[in-house]
């Protein structure tokens, strides 16, 4: 799996099946391989299209996405998750979180909650900075994330700034 961003709050994940595009808080656009059509997905609900798989769930005014493919979870939101949502996951792998909120020590706390191999914060340079300060980790940036589950890392959170 590759992630890459293409945007302020707008990231590319491509898998061997396709392709997922994330603008984070607002939609997911699933677009495989097999078809030049893709698939929308801006309300709440379970999805699956060609094997790829978004869980999308209200949070606040924003949607949460959770993406599960190649026995990975990514997990995009603009919004704090609750508690029960964030057991209800299980395991998350990657978290792309929106630091353009006023709610940026919620943000650490919830991603602390979850504790995911990596954590590529979103938002505006100044926003990002902010999370990555209270976050407590160091950074480092990268143009793409590539993994795999045999390259996860579940004892340490790692800090990823993807530039376009």
């Amino acid at each position: 799996m590759d992630i890459a961003k293409v945007a302020v709050n707008k990231y590319r994940v491509k898998v061997k099946r396709g392709s997922v595009m994330v603008n984070v808080g607002e939609s997911v656009e699933i677009q495989n391989n097999s078809s030049k059509s893709s698939f929308v997905i801006a309300q709440p609900g379970e999805y699956e299209v060609e094997g790829i798989s978004v869980f999308a769930y209200q949070v606040g005014e924003t949607l949460a996405s959770v993406i599960h493919v190649e026995d990975l979870k990514v997990l995009a939101t603009s919004g704090v998750l609750s508690d029960t949502l964030i057991e209800d996951q299980g395991t998350i792998d990657v978290v792309i979180v929106n630091t353009n909120s006023i709610q940026n020590k919620e943000n650490v706390a919830m991603v602390g909650k979850i504790e995911p191999s990596f954590v590529l914060p979103s938002g505006e340079a100044a926003n990002v900075a902010t999370f990555i300060k209270d976050f407590e980790h160091t950074a480092r940036e990268a143009n793409k994330l590539s993994i795999t589950r045999a390259t996860l890392n579940s004892d340490i959170t790692d800090v990823v700034i993807l530039i376009d």
